[in-house]
């Protein structure tokens, strides 16, 4: 994720094109947090719904 929060082009030459002006607008940094905590979400309630159907067929056998 370090390698991901530096910036794209890092020549050291100041680009003036739209391209460089949108790679510099974008903080990359809070992008990654947001996508790594999306994930750790999803897979919290993928193992969720996983451990509740887990219980109920343990019930059932019981």
């Amino acid at each position: 994720m370090i390698l991901m929060s530096s910036p794209a082009f890092a020549d050291g030459s100041a680009g003036s094109s739209a391209v460089d002006q949108i790679l510099g607008a974008v903080d990359l940094s809070t992008v990654t947090t947001f996508i790594g905590t999306t994930g750790v979400v999803i897979v919290g309630i993928a193992l969720a719904v996983k451990g509740i159907s887990l219980a109920k067929r343990l019930v059932s056998r019981a």
